[in-house]
């Protein structure tokens, strides 16, 4: 069966488990929260640690908005994971250079006006140098609205189906205390996920195509 939707993993979920009790039913929007932040926040830092997982950024993610800065500062869209490219405007192409806080604040210091050449980013806020009032482009990595049994469906878990199902299986293995299992589906979630990320890469940087996760 394809996972598409909110209702097919949880069958699913729920056949390969031989769990469609009201106890484990109960837990399984909690299932599908966690592989949400999963997917999209990864988990733990250092890739030796057993759980740890790299967050997901796939092409379907990627978006753009048009930003409005005033006197330098500017408001992130809701939902951005990660900043790919900053340009000014839609006609300019040119984009701006990262640059940490810090020196973002000393660049202020010593920038005449002009057009900005420099951003840092400060929880929501973007922040940009020499000072700019207008318009800026960002294409960043978003996160989709979650899914729920009243959201049932959404374009990440339509295009990567079975990384919802490898994320969910290892909660509900670790919920029914079966740490062997729950690790082997990890496992299976981090080669999706990886594979995923690989995949976006090589269509950025080597034109290859693009591979559903239900390939991998």
């Amino acid at each position: 069966m394809a996972i598409t939707d909110y209702t097919s993993l949880r069958s699913e979920v729920q056949a390969y488990c031989g769990r469609s009790d009201s106890t484990f039913s109960a837990r399984f929007p909690t299932f599908v929260a966690l592989v949400e932040d999963r997917i999209y926040l990864g988990q733990g830092q250092d890739r030796s640690e057993p759980l740890y997982s790299e967050p997901v950024r796939a092409a379907i993610m990627e978006t753009s908005a048009i930003v409005t800065m005033t006197s330098g500062v500017g408001t992130l869209p809701s939902g951005c994971l990660a900043v790919r490219r900053i340009t000014r405007g839609t006609t300019d192409t040119a984009g701006l250079d990262y640059m940490s806080p810090d020196q973002l604040a000393l660049r202020l210091a010593e920038a005449d006006s002009g057009n900005p050449g420099y951003y840092t980013i400060e929880g929501t806020s973007l922040k940009v140098a020499p000072s700019y009032t207008g318009g800026l482009t960002v294409t960043y990595y978003q996160r989709f609205s979650a899914v729920t049994s009243d959201a049932p469906t959404g374009s990440m878990i339509d295009e990567h189906g079975q990384l919802y199902f490898a994320a969910c299986m290892y909660e509900a293995f670790s919920f029914m205390q079966e740490p062997d299992l729950a690790l082997s589906w990890l496992a299976r979630y981090r080669s999706h996920a990886s594979g995923i990320n690989q995949t976006d890469a090589d269509l950025r940087y080597s034109g290859r195509r693009l591979r559903r996760s239900e390939e991998h």
